[in-house]
């Protein structure tokens, strides 16, 4: 039975979708126009190149405290992913961008104390203007209570996925 998709994650899904405005999906700039002010702290918003090459855009200030580090304009790939490991997100990123229609999961990370932490999420696409690469705004939370000194070092798994 799929998981239910939590209140701040549908709460995400509705300011998307009423950003849509009658097309399949609201363009990078309806997004950034518009941004929902309580959710925007805890948003990345990444530019899918090709499956090595995934920039982010925006890394909101809730997510750069949860992971101690602010990687704007960085890879997420080569930031959050085991080296040598292919990534879950790159083929995710890949297929929301081909399709479009978006994922909600539960990411399971390590904590730079040795901990397993899990992050709650939904991921959806953006439309961009001709020749940019195609974008992927994402709403993410800690669902792990994680100690004072503790933040999270590295996604290493994805789980209880489901489309939406």
């Amino acid at each position: 039975m799929p998981r239910a998709i939590s209140d701040r994650c549908r709460e995400f899904l509705k300011h998307w979708e009423s950003l849509r405005d009658g097309k399949v999906m609201p363009s990078l700039q309806d997004y950034l126009d518009h941004p929902s002010p309580d959710l925007q702290p805890n948003v990345m918003i990444t530019d899918f190149v090709s499956r090595t090459e995934i920039p982010i855009r925006l890394f909101g200030t809730a997510l750069v405290k949860l992971v101690r580090a602010d990687p704007t304009g960085r890879n997420f790939i080569s930031t959050f992913s085991p080296p040598g490991v292919s990534d879950p997100f790159a083929d995710m990123a890949q297929f929301l961008t081909a399709q479009p229609c978006g994922t909600s999961n539960v990411k399971t990370a390590i904590t730079a104390n040795g901990h397993d932490a899990e992050l709650d999420s939904i991921t959806l696409p953006l439309a961009t203007a001709d020749g940019s690469p195609p974008c992927l705004v994402g709403y993410f939370q800690c669902v792990t209570e994680l100690e004072p000194d503790d933040f999270i070092y590295q996604v290493v798994g994805y789980g209880a996925s489901m489309f939406v």
